[in-house]
């Protein structure tokens, strides 16, 4: 799923599949990698499709590129999460975090 070929958001194919092929594939990187406790999106492409498939699949949570705090309550096949660059300073990072 980490090439391009979709019609959603950043133009990964994820976006342009249905939710049993995404589904196939999750469980065929579940074989090779020995399960999966969690899943980002390639592309950062979230589709209905795609969170349905984690749940089929098992996947216990999965992660967007959308950069804030996650929550008690939110959906856990479509999760937030900060992102952390070399370039701050702790005090940057909190400020940015507590925005």
């Amino acid at each position: 799923m980490h090439k391009p070929g979709g019609n959603v958001g950043h133009g990964g194919i994820i976006s342009a599949m249905s939710r049993a092929d995404i589904a196939a594939d999750l469980k065929h990187a579940q074989e090779i990698a020995g399960g999966t406790q969690a899943f980002a999106y390639p592309f950062g492409d979230v589709t209905d499709d795609g969170r349905a498939a984690v749940r089929d699949a098992g996947i216990l949570c999965a992660f967007t590129m959308q950069n804030s705090w996650a929550h008690v309550g939110d959906d856990i096949t479509a999760l937030p999460r900060v992102r952390i660059s070399g370039e701050y300073s702790l005090d940057s990072f909190i400020a940015l975090t507590n925005g």
